[in-house]
């Protein structure tokens, strides 16, 4: 028999896989969407050099299709796909996300499954059994191909090797908390679990991880801040299911961290600010079109927006008719002084008022403490006859 060959088409439409081996005069085929157990096919061709000859022309097809093969460790393990499929359902309708958001890198990037050879490897360099659907998660993707372009919002997903790799620092912060027991509460963590070195980190970038515990299988997440690990989940299937329903809800924006993409978690109360803002300019902009300048400023007075009534005299300097009127209907309101002054902040050089208006600016220069609407009034009052 010959080893399986797997293969992997993955882009803005497609998440599929296809897997080809020989078993003497037999061409066996499997084939489906990523992440499910897909379907099988046998044919007979007769002879095995027969059979080798169409397994050879099959890859050439695929291969010519866009299909990429797998080189990471081969097949993904049949048995844990099977046996998971909530798991490959939440990771599915990640990468289905993924696909339809400009994030397809991301997705593409993932790598194939490990095979039980290498799960049986990890878990003797561990010394421990690794929790069930940590096994099924790398049987279906055994971390990423490259680093960077994370899978897990800006983390990466790890692979077994990886894993292995980042199990000193993750005992490290194991160990601060296990000296802080006033801590455990807070993180969540059972002594039980703190007390063990059965830790696996499957996710992470610099100094942060998402750790599961080897005791319980409940996922932590685990960095420098306090405490050094926190509960997020009671189980890798659970966290992915949780990851997934926020990913599908649109919770999340594709950013591009100069060449190093990524999901971060959206802002929905500053996004609701902001569309509140748009919607309220939208309808000033609106009123100020619609609405004649002098029931404007009738507005501004009524409601005490100085800020409009500003923009109502810069809009009628342009006429000197309209300005005139607006200046009537400023003074025959009677507002305060202060209003007064504020109202004709920006055109105090283009209005012609009497002594006694020029006088009420200057009194409400003062009253507001504007050094220069003051000294300006006062000086016009002074050229007034």
């Amino acid at each position: 028999m010959t080893s399986r060959r797997s293969f992997e088409l993955v882009d803005e439409s497609s998440n599929k896989f296809w897997e080809v081996w020989v078993d003497g005069s037999k061409v066996m085929t499997r084939f489906g969407k990523v992440g499910s157990q897909g379907q099988t096919k046998i044919k007979d061709e007769g002879s095995a050099e027969q059979a080798l000859k169409t397994h050879d022309k099959l890859v050439r097809e695929k291969t010519a299709k866009g299909y990429v093969e797998n080189l990471e460790g081969g097949a993904p393990d049949v048995r844990a796909q099977a046996t998971n499929e909530r798991l490959a359902k939440a990771i599915g309708l990640i990468k289905g996300w993924m696909l339809k958001n400009r994030a397809s890198k991301l997705a593409k990037n993932l790598a194939g499954g490990a095979s039980a050879a290498q799960l049986a490897k990890t878990e003797a360099a561990l010394g421990f059994a690794l929790p069930s659907d940590l096994r099924d998660l790398w049987a279906l993707h055994n971390g990423q191909k490259e680093e960077m372009n994370g899978f897990v919002e800006w983390l990466d997903l790890f692979g077994t090797e990886r894993a292995l790799g980042e199990q000193d620092s993750v005992q490290l912060f194991v160990k601060f908390l296990r000296e802080s027991p006033d801590d455990w509460e807070k993180a969540g963590v059972t002594a039980e679990e703190v007390r063990s070195n059965h830790w696996v980190p499957f996710a992470g970038r610099d100094s942060d991880s998402i750790v599961v515990s080897g005791i319980s299988g409940r996922v932590f997440n685990c960095g420098k801040d306090a405490p050094p690990l926190k509960l997020i989940a009671e189980s890798v299937s659970k966290w992915a299911d949780q990851y997934a329903a926020r990913v599908v809800a649109d919770d999340y924006e594709v950013v591009d961290g100069f060449g190093d993409y990524h999901l971060s978690l959206r802002d929905r109360a500053a996004e609701q600010r902001q569309q509140e803002r748009a919607k309220k300019q939208k309808e000033e902009a609106r009123y100020r079109r619609q609405t004649p300048l002098l029931a404007q400023l009738q507005d501004a007075m009524t409601q005490g927006d100085v800020s409009l009534a500003q923009d109502v005299f810069e809009a009628a300097a342009k006429s000197p008719s309209t300005l005139s009127e607006a200046v009537e209907l400023l003074f025959g309101a009677k507002r305060e002084p202060q209003f007064i002054a504020k109202a004709l902040q920006m055109v105090l050089n283009a209005v012609t008022l009497s002594r006694e208006q020029w006088s009420i600016v200057a009194k409400g220069g003062a009253l507001i403490e504007n050094n220069a609407i003051r000294d300006i009034a006062t000086a016009r009052l002074r050229d007034v006859v």
